[in-house]
């Protein structure tokens, strides 16, 4: 197999308007406003080419793409790449971090601001500058469960609550398989691609930092064990499936002023 792989950082600047969490107003949902960053957000490509034609993952530490954006990102990928790649060969996918900065339109605004604009046209590119480093590789694959995630929602008496204790789980349908693909690549990088389901939301309304949250926690921690690979991660079909951790030491992986979660 060839792949390819590339990455660019899209943190917008201070006091963009945050994504989720919106504090409901008598005049209407009001966003918060971004203070600082916490971590930095990305857009990740990955190539895979088996010999019948390239196909493309790309995960973008953003809450969600509307379908309209995934398939205008997909259209200018094909034009920009002189039709190395084919649009339907193009999946444009979010980790649905909740700590990104708005572009789901939920606060009015429309796919023709200049930061979503900007954003779009990002994607697009950095799916060309992974065509353009395509190297022969070998293909690892791994699965482990990793049932730290929980479904929040149960029903009782045709009435639908929400769980937020992790020692309370609902009887809901979970999928705890943590799934790694590892491929090494003959110039020696290797890139790590993660695939887990759960929300990404451990810092909670109350924060107004920017954030990729667990995923990209998880990234760093790979690339800090493994010096020059790279990593991507998906999430699966996250549903109601959201993760919550207890820890009472000070910094650790998901630490926040109230706690882990």
């Amino acid at each position: 197999m060839k792949i390819g792989y590339a990455q660019r950082e899209i943190t917008p600047p201070l006091g963009t308007i945050m994504c989720a969490f919106p504090k409901h107003t008598p005049t209407g949902n009001q966003p918060r406003s971004d203070m600082g960053c916490r971590d930095s957000l990305n857009i990740r490509a990955l190539i895979m080419d088996e010999g019948h034609g390239p196909v493309a993952i790309v995960s973008c530490d953003l809450l969600l793409w509307q379908t309209r954006d995934a398939l205008q990102i997909r259209e200018m990928a094909q034009q920009l790449s002189g039709n190395r790649i084919a649009a339907d060969h193009i999946q444009v996918s979010c980790t649905h971090t909740h700590s990104s900065f708005e572009n789901t339109y939920l606060f009015s605004e429309t796919p023709d601001m200049a930061l979503i604009a900007s954003v779009k046209l990002a994607v697009a590119k950095i799916i060309c500058e992974a065509l353009d480093q395509m190297d022969e590789a070998e293909v690892y694959f791994s699965q482990i469960e990793a049932p730290y995630n929980h479904n929040r929602r149960v029903i009782e008496n045709a009435t639908v609550a929400l769980v937020s204790d992790r020692d309370s789980r609902t009887l809901g349908m979970t999928d705890p398989t943590l799934s790694l693909i590892r491929l090494d690549c003959q110039n020696g990088r290797s890139v790590f691609w993660i695939n887990w389901t759960g929300h990404p939301l451990t810092l909670g309304p109350g924060n107004t930092q920017f954030s990729s949250d667990y995923p990209g926690r998880l990234i760093d921690m790979i690339t800090e064990q493994f010096p020059g690979s790279s990593s991507l991660f998906t999430n699966g079909c996250a549903g109601n499936r959201w993760i919550q951790f207890r820890s009472a030491t000070p910094g650790s992986l998901f630490s926040t002023s109230t706690g882990v979660r």
